[in-house]
């Protein structure tokens, strides 16, 4: 998935603003809540450079990623590069890079070599793999039935790893899944 249909496809996942209200939120934190699934273009790109040509870096470079929330995975607005690494997300505390080898990883904040979990192949993979997992997310939030279906929540996170590009990567969709 390109930098371009993850910004158009991550948007289509936001929960509608009714739905919101209906679940008791005031206007002013709908219109928060659905800000967080919108990415727009830069006034000005960014110039951000990495060794390597991945999506992720295409995104942050042509798209303001700085509101984008998908669970716990929050974007930065503008990325660090490290050299062989490009921070360009946190899980709660902890650091999303991608790598010079084009590996999406999550790593300790305290401590870069202790690699927490690996996320992606690379960032069209990942990319695929979040629009899964958001989709998910809204369909717990606007469906309680659904928001304890462990089951469900294992199959989804099944299917985010295959798109990430193997089995190798589904604790982390577990994680963020909380199963």
């Amino acid at each position: 998935m390109t930098c371009h249909e993850f910004a158009h496809q991550i948007a289509t996942t936001a929960p509608g603003y009714s739905d919101l209200l209906a679940l008791g939120l005031k206007d002013a934190s709908a219109a928060r809540m659905i800000a967080e699934y919108q990415v727009h273009p830069r006034a000005a790109e960014l110039q951000v450079q990495f060794p390597i040509n991945d999506e992720i870096n295409y995104l942050i470079n042509t798209y303001d990623v700085s509101n984008l929330k998908i669970g716990m995975v929050e974007f930065m607005d503008v990325p660090v590069n490290h050299g062989n690494f490009l921070h360009f997300a946190i899980v709660e505390l902890d650091l999303m890079l991608l790598s010079i080898t084009g590996e999406v990883l999550v790593v300790d904040w305290q401590q870069f070599d202790h690699i927490m979990w690996r996320c992606a192949v690379d960032g069209e993979h990942f990319f695929e793999a979040m629009v899964i997992i958001s989709q998910f997310l809204t369909l717990t939030m606007l469906d309680d039935a659904n928001y304890n279906n462990e089951k469900l929540a294992l199959s989804v996170a099944d299917s985010a790893a295959k798109a990430a590009g193997s089995a190798a990567y589904l604790s982390f969709y577990q994680m963020l899944l909380g199963v």
